[in-house]
């Protein structure tokens, strides 16, 4: 099954296609060092409080790749090329 996503004021609510349970997935802008900047994507799920990439971030990342595309937004794909 697949998650279920949905854009909110902070970033997307992702509900698990397996276990029904929603997530939110975050998305904070920072500085590197030379201040280049880039985009760091976190979740509220148990392996995301770990600092842990996750398949809801993956879900995130697949549906704005996807809606950029269909948008044909190539602003938005660059900012989706500096996000980790």
């Amino acid at each position: 099954m697949r998650d279920t996503i949905k854009q909110i004021e902070n970033g997307y609510d992702v509900t698990s296609g397996k276990s029904g349970k929603t997530y939110t997935v975050t998305t904070e802008t920072r500085l590197d060092e030379i201040g280049s900047m880039y985009f760091k994507m976190s979740c509220s799920c148990p392996a995301g409080q770990h600092g842990r990439n996750c398949h809801h971030i993956t879900s995130v990342e697949d549906y704005r790749w996807q809606q950029a595309a269909q948008d044909q937004d190539y602003d938005q794909m660059d900012v989706l090329e500096r996000t980790i």
